[in-house]
């Protein structure tokens, strides 16, 4: 059974932060998610059309997108 898209994700988008921190990079969540999904692509380019896939990366993107006005409004 072949993993899930957004387990795909996760796992990668920790992998590829926490071997930035290993090298002493700091990096943007954007970019790390869009290496992410160009990695999962090379791999298998039919996940483009699976649904899980691009609701994952959507709520990703919108979680990181709007990041400092959900943190603003918390306190």
């Amino acid at each position: 059974m072949p993993a899930r898209p957004s387990v795909v994700r996760a796992a990668l988008m920790v992998g590829l932060v926490l071997l930035g921190r290993i090298l002493y990079r700091k990096g943007s969540l954007i970019n790390t998610l869009a290496v992410a999904a160009l990695l999962i692509l090379l791999v298998d380019p039919m996940m483009l059309f699976d649904v899980g896939f691009q609701l994952s990366f959507a709520a990703a993107f919108s979680l990181i997108y709007f990041l400092k006005d959900i943190m603003s409004t918390g306190s």
